[in-house]
């Protein structure tokens, strides 16, 4: 589990550039915000002509609603932080474990966040941060109505 954080990290030192990009798209949306004002300030006072104004406005406004995309994409890559810890968390507790022949309730409730039974061969664990465990249920260990 120790390189999975470690690929994960490397992964969060690229999200940090994401957040520079953020402000690198913040400033370009609010110069063209600025540049559209001037525009639309040079058509009112009769300086632009009609078709250049919608021209150099619809420009503008492609350019914005294309920023907007790329700063969303950005931000979505900061909700990976949460789950980095989760998995974090999770390793620290199973590093933690010291192996016994008893069940360990207190270990499972950290862990486990819940259980489902996908069929009557399968049953998946939901582990912290998202993790997926599926086990195959043998014959023996089935559930056989009478």
């Amino acid at each position: 589990m120790g390189t999975l954080i470690r690929q994960i990290e490397a992964m969060q030192s690229r999200m940090s550039d994401a957040q520079e990009a953020v402000k690198r798209i913040d400033k370009e949306i609010a110069d063209l915000n600025a540049r559209n004002l001037v525009i639309t300030r040079l058509h009112t006072n009769g300086v632009l002509n009609a078709a250049a104004y919608s021209a150099q406005t619809a420009e503008i406004g492609n350019k914005i609603n294309e920023l907007r995309i790329q700063r969303r994409g950005k931000l979505a890559e900061d909700e990976d932080d949460e789950w980095l810890e989760q998995i974090r968390e999770l390793n620290s507790v199973m590093e933690d474990y010291l192996p016994t022949d008893r069940f360990d309730e207190e270990l499972f409730g950290q862990i486990v966040d819940s259980i489902t039974v996908n069929d009557n061969t399968r049953i998946t664990f939901h582990l912290t941060g998202g993790i997926e465990l599926t086990e195959e249920i043998d014959e023996k260990g089935r559930y056989k109505r009478k």
